[in-house]
């Protein structure tokens, strides 16, 4: 799959070599981690390629190290989850319903961004990992854009967000993240890079003491009752 180059370089400042790059879905199948795969000497001709990884990777450090061994310029995450819709209840087929044959999707968009980000953060906090990555799923703002880079990814790709919005939405992206940047003192995405990586710890290790409880506004309060069933049956009286 070939990527065009971006409208504006600024999002892809952290990139060095030529505007264009190769990525090649799935590094699982480079085989060997030393650098003896088949694909190694075909990887490393090529100016920069990244190897896409799926969120069905067991684990997606030793794939990133099969990437790095291989040659690849960087990996990229997450790919589109496989998924079904639903099932049409009249015919029993899966959705989509096609004649009485239905087949998985791939899922994609806002929902599928928290598994990314634990994904990228958890390759940006491994030491050994010395390659670019690049993140994917659910971006739809600058803002999104942002928590990417603060997670330790290098570049950031949006597709699905294109397809709701259009391409005015690099526009977008690029007058929110250089306002940001500016906020901060700062002059380039590169500098955002990994910023957060360093707060991420285990659960265990979080203070345990620390509280933080609803407020009901009243003002805005309709009485559905909804915020009191939750928390009286779900979350033991939070409020």
């Amino acid at each position: 799959e070939c990527n065009p180059p971006a409208a504006s370089t600024t999002l892809y400042d952290a990139l060095s070599g030529p505007k264009w790059f190769l990525e090649l879905d799935d590094a699982t199948h480079l085989g060997p981690y030393d650098g003896t795969s088949p694909l190694a000497g075909t990887v490393a001709s090529l100016t920069t390629t990244f190897f896409r990884l799926s969120v069905g990777t067991a684990s997606v450090t030793p794939a990133t190290f099969a990437a790095g061994a291989a040659g690849a310029g960087g990996v990229s995450l997450i790919n589109t989850i496989n998924s079904l819709i639903g099932v049409n209840l009249d015919t029993w087929a899966p959705l989509p319903d096609v004649r009485g044959k239905g087949s998985h999707g791939g899922y994609a968009g806002p929902a599928v961004k928290p598994i990314a980000l634990h994904m990228v953060a958890q390759l940006a906090a491994d030491p050994e990992v010395g390659i670019p990555i690049s993140g994917i799923g659910g971006v739809e703002s600058w803002r999104d854009a942002v928590d990417f880079l603060l997670l330790g990814a290098t570049t950031v790709q949006v597709g699905t967000s294109v397809m709701h919005y259009g391409f005015r939405l690099a526009d977008d992206l690029v007058d929110g993240l250089s306002t940001y940047l500016r906020s901060k003192g700062l002059t380039r995405p590169s500098q955002l890079v990994g910023k957060a990586v360093g707060s991420l710890t285990d659960f265990g290790r979080l203070d345990q003491e620390w509280r933080l409880l609803a407020r009901i506004d009243q003002d805005k309060c309709i009485g559905c009752n909804l915020c009191y069933a939750a928390c009286n049956d779900g979350a033991h009286q939070a409020i």
